[in-house]
C-alpha cells in the first residue's frame, strides 16, 4: 500500500498480518493498521506516520539522550520516532484509552517497552477531553517522574497546549531546554510566556492557508508549530 500526500507518494506498504510497515534507515518500522471500535479514520494515522517520519516536522527538537515529554501520543509515532532518534526515555501522555492501546501495541512492535511510557490521561484543555477523565499536568508529570532540566517537550493535544503553558508558567517549564508545539489557535500569549521566561521563540505566522474549518465539528482551527529553545 502506498500513500499519496500533496501528489508525492510515500512507500508504507502493509504486511500480511495487517500492519503498515516502512524502513527507517536500516530498520523496519511497524504500526498496527486496523483500528476497531475508534473513531479514527486509517488515513488519518497513515497521515500522523507520513507527517513524523517522512516529512519529519519534529526533527528541529533536539532529543539524544535527553527526556522527552510527549504531550499528544496518538498512535505512538511521536515516542517512537523520538526513541529512534536517541532520546534517553519517552514520557507520552494521551487523553483517548483507545488510542492509547493503540500507542501501546506499537510501541511494542518496535520493542521499544524500556524506552517509552505511556499515560492515559488529559494534560490541558483542547476539544477533544471527555468531561470526566484522569487528567495530570505538566507539573505533576515533572515532579512525578523526575524530568531533569535541559529535558525537552513537545505538545500536540487540540487545543490544550495554552492551558499547559499558562499552568506551567512558573518551574514546570524551566525543566525543558527544547519545545516544538502545534498550535490549534494561533499563537496567542505562548511567545510572551516563553520569552519572559528566557526561550528564544520561533513560530509560524498565521495566514489564511493553515486555517481550516472542520465541518464534523465546526471548530475552526488556526494551525502551525512553535519551537522554543534556551540559549
Amino acid at each position: 500500500m502506498a500513500f499519496e500526500l500533496n501528489g508525492k507518494i510515500y512507500d508504507i506498504t502493509e504486511t500480511q498480518d495487517r500492519k503498515w510497515t516502512f524502513k527507517w534507515g536500516d530498520r523496519d518500522i511497524y504500526f498496527t493498521r486496523k483500528f476497531s471500535n475508534l473513531d479514527y479514520p486509517e488515513f488519518d494515522s497513515a497521515y500522523q506516520i507520513i507527517e513524523t517520519f517522512f516529512l519529519r516536522v519534529y526533527s528541529s527538537l533536539f532529543v539524544k539522550d535527553k527526556v522527552v515529554v510527549d504531550i499528544g501520543a496518538a498512535i505512538g509515532d511521536t515516542a517512537i520516532y523520538f526513541a529512534l532518534k536517541g532520546a534517553k526515555q519517552v514520557i507520552s501522555v494521551d487523553v483517548d484509552p483507545i488510542i492509547i492501546g493503540y500507542a501501546k501495541q506499537n510501541v511494542a512492535l518496535n520493542h521499544l517497552e524500556d524506552k517509552v511510557i505511556l499515560i492515559n490521561a488529559a494534560c490541558g484543555g483542547g476539544f477533544n477531553r471527555p468531561k470526566v477523565h484522569p487528567s495530570i499536568t505538566l507539573s505533576e508529570i515533572v515532579e512525578k517522574y523526575q524530568i531533569p532540566y535541559g529535558s525537552a517537550l513537545k505538545v500536540d493535544c487540540e487545543g490544550g497546549e495554552y492551558d499547559i503553558i499558562v499552568e506551567s508558567e512558573g518551574e514546570a517549564i524551566k525543566h525543558f531546554s527544547d519545545i516544538i508545539m502545534e498550535y490549534h489557535l494561533g499563537p496567542r500569549e505562548m511567545p510572551k510566556i516563553l520569552e519572559k521566561l528566557g526561550f528564544v521563540v520561533d513560530y509560524d505566522e498565521v495566514q489564511s492557508s493553515n486555517t481550516v474549518t472542520f465541518l464534523s465539528s465546526g471548530i475552526t482551527q488556526i494551525l502551525g508549530y512553535l519551537r522554543a529553545r534556551l540559549p
